[in-house]
């Protein structure tokens, strides 16, 4: 059974709103939540028992199936979800690409995304992160300004919710999609897009670059960035950066490293040893290739979910062109 976005959200999202701290548009309530200790991912559906997720994004996400699980789906309405309830002052946006393209529809037309960017050059990956490593330096100097030893602790100092012009510091998402070519950077490098291969080809051709590099210098990059990632995953939350990674083919990724640095798992659909190195149990064994769920594991909490739906093609009401269109009248608000 599919449960549209919009009806979900006039059930379950929108009775949280105050008027007095919300935009009203096009029948709608936007723009009602603060950012302040982690970011509410209740956007991501009901449990069995119709009851909305209270999950809370206080450190990282990992969002992942086996290939055909289509795992983009579950991330694309959570995504929107938090377009809805977080104004563009609360929270930002930002999708870098390991890959030629993205499951995910374009999300540059929204008031919260800042860019998207192609990574699966790693030299260009690694300025993307030194560039957000400075981007939190740049941020304790301003915790230090008002004697605030985190992002949470400095937005209370600063009056809690940004709402207008004057806002001072919103939290930041950052996805990264095919996440699992940075795991197997030497092999995507020798194959994407090559040889002839239709199935390389549909996933999309290797950065050009990457073709004039040695296995062992391709190695040294993906160490690199990996290490870079780590330490910037481990200190996000302080500094109001949560990172999302999301994989379209687990099998390719380090699940480890994900382990150690998201703190709550949902996977769309996989095998079921693939289900247990993950959750520790087969949850997401009883749900391939179905749209409407997700199991997520919070901390020690594994639960099986029914996501809202968003129709990708057309412009009918409550469609993903329908949202678009409402939040460029929304921007002119801003």
């Amino acid at each position: 059974m599919l449960i549209f976005f919009k009806e979900f959200y006039k059930k379950f999202i929108e009775p949280q709103a105050n008027d007095s701290d919300c935009i009203s548009a096009c029948g709608t309530k936007y723009w009602f939540k603060t950012a302040v200790n982690g970011i509410d991912l209740d956007g991501i559906g009901i449990d069995a028992g119709g009851t909305l997720a209270k999950l809370t994004l206080d450190g990282n996400l990992f969002v992942g199936c086996s290939s055909g699980g289509n795992a983009y789906a579950a991330l694309f309405t959570m995504i929107i979800g938090l377009f809805h309830e977080y104004s563009p002052y609360e929270l930002k946006y930002r999708e870098l690409h390991c890959n030629e393209w993205s499951f995910l529809p374009s999300l540059v037309d929204f008031p919260h995304c800042e860019s998207e960017t192609r990574v699966d050059n790693p030299i260009i990956f690694l300025n993307v992160l030194k560039e957000i490593k400075r981007e939190m330096e740049e941020r304790q100097n301003k915790f230090s300004d008002v004697d605030a030893k985190d992002f949470n602790e400095y937005r209370r100092k600063c009056n809690g919710v940004n709402t207008g012009s004057s806002a001072t510091m919103p939290a930041k998402i950052i996805v990264i999609d095919h996440i699992e070519n940075l795991f197997r950077l030497e092999q995507y490098a020798k194959t994407r897009g090559k040889n002839g291969d239709e199935i390389a080809k549909l996933n999309g051709t290797a950065d050009k670059i990457l073709d004039t590099m040695t296995n062992d210098e391709i190695k040294k990059y993906k160490d690199s960035i990996l290490s870079a990632l780590a330490k910037l995953m481990s200190a996000g939350a302080k500094y109001g950066y949560h990172f999302i990674l999301t994989s379209d083919d687990i099998q390719y990724c380090n699940s480890e490293f994900i382990k150690d640095h998201c703190e709550i798992i949902g996977l769309k659909g996989t095998s079921p040893w693939k289900s247990k190195e993950y959750l520790d149990n087969d949850l997401a064994t009883s749900i391939f290739g179905d749209k409407t769920k997700i199991a997520i594991k919070d901390k020690d909490k594994c639960k099986l979910y029914q996501v809202p739906y968003i129709l990708e093609i057309g412009d009918e009401d409550g469609s993903f062109n329908d949202i678009k269109q409402k939040f460029k009248y929304l921007e002119k608000t801003l």
